[in-house]
């Protein structure tokens, strides 16, 4: 079929709850991310990268719905797609396509005609048994295993002196004012028993390298576990992350690359198991939980390319580092575990939407139709912070503004 054929056919979007709707549609973008990892040697110019299976296509779907009746056939298309069961679209150049949407704007500034822009993921289609508690389980399992080798690694090849003794206790002085906000009546006591220990360990790093690793990490792991808010232990483990970066004073110095390896993997990990440890109000948009994972896998990331970084040939220097396959594969498979939750989790949760003011309004008009009202006014208060709302347009909100609500 020519292109002049294709571009004259419908598309049909079948929505969650069966009704189907055919817009009109002009064109599309898709993009396609595979699987993959790059590997960088020393002796070799270049990179070898190595790819796997590709992940879900992602489309940015554009159309109308026009005519007399255009605000009642969108606001019958916002209804059905607030329905949480995937779509199947038929879109007249890419064919039969089974995902989710993921994010949803909806402009009705032209008279007569509604336009909608979605980005659409591509899903697969098998129902797939996920278990909560096997979940928590599995990352707590590997975030132990993980532990266990970053430490022995350490342990094994440190040569330690007085001065790392004070590396240490820097990195657990500077840990501990990154989570401080995160602590409260209820944890307070726990973290200062677990810090002193730490500490006094650390002091004795020559004698006992290993127990000093194992207490820098039972230290930086237990705020993940904090009945704070998700974005508030994460944002403060990336915050200990940040200052452990500081300590590394020089590429010579082959105590703190082996630190920064050990110690980078258990922030890392922390993040990992803080992210299948929410509390009820967390993870409530698929826009927050996309976040969440692409700040945990930008820090895995930066951590890597620090890592390449502290590589040294063999015979190059005295201070040689090379860092652990093992322990690296195991934070990357820790990591794919916690992303691959997350990516689930995404499709579960509220999906942001955006729409343009067709005309003058208030706050409380604008709530009522895109959240529904409440006694206690909760829904006001969520919509005026998504959305910024102060000042004067608290009272009136213009035409052309660009708003965004969650179903």
């Amino acid at each position: 079929m020519s292109w002049k054929d294709k571009i004259n056919l419908e598309l049909s979007i079948q929505t969650g709850d069966g009704k189907e709707f055919k817009p009109l549609w002009k064109d599309s973008v898709k993009k396609k991310d595979f699987n993959t990892k790059a590997f960088n040697f020393i002796d070799v110019e270049g990179t070898f990268v190595d790819r796997k299976k590709g992940q879900g296509s992602k489309f940015s779907l554009t159309f109308w719905f026009q005519g007399e009746d255009n605000i009642d056939q969108s606001d019958e298309f916002e209804a059905s797609a607030a329905d949480s069961r995937p779509w199947q679209v038929k879109h007249p150049i890419y064919g039969n396509l089974f995902g989710q949407p993921v994010s949803m704007e909806r402009n009705d500034s032209n008279y007569n005609s509604t336009q909608f822009t979605v980005d659409f993921w591509e899903s697969i289609s098998d129902n797939l048994p996920v278990n909560e508690v096997l979940i928590k389980a599995t990352i707590k399992k590997k975030t132990e295993i993980l532990g266990e080798l970053a430490a022995e690694n350490y342990a094994i090849k440190i040569e330690p002196t007085f001065s790392d003794s004070k590396t240490l206790q820097d990195n657990i002085l500077q840990i501990s004012g990154s989570v401080k906000q995160l602590l409260d009546d209820s944890n307070f006591s726990e973290y200062q028993l677990a810090a002193n220990k730490a500490l006094k360990t650390a002091n004795d790093i020559v004698a006992a390298p290993l127990e000093a690793m194992l207490d820098v990490q039972q230290l930086t792991l237990l705020p993940s576990l904090y009945s704070n808010a998700i974005t508030l232990r994460i944002e403060s483990l990336g915050a200990a992350y940040r200052s452990m970066n500081g300590l590394i004073t020089s590429l010579d110095n082959r105590s703190d690359k082996l630190f920064y390896e050990a110690n980078g993997a258990t922030i890392i990990a922390a993040m990992c198991q803080a992210s299948v440890e929410p509390l009820d109000s967390d993870y409530t948009t698929s826009i927050e939980i996309r976040n969440l994972s692409d700040f945990i896998n930008d820090t895995l990331a930066d951590y890597l390319a620090n890592l390449d970084l502290f590589q040294v040939q063999i015979g190059q220097s005295l201070d040689v580092f090379i860092a652990d396959d093992v322990t690296q594969l195991s934070l990357q498979d820790l990591v794919a575990q916690a992303t691959e939750n997350l990516f689930r989790l995404a499709f579960d949760a509220k999906q942001e939407r955006r729409v343009v003011v067709a005309k003058g309004t208030n706050l409380i008009l604008l709530t009522h139709l895109y959240m529904g009202l409440d006694a206690s006014d909760k829904n006001i208060e969520e919509f005026r912070q998504v959305n910024q709302i102060k000042n004067e347009e608290l009272f009136f909100v213009k035409k052309d503004r660009i708003l965004t609500y969650f179903v």
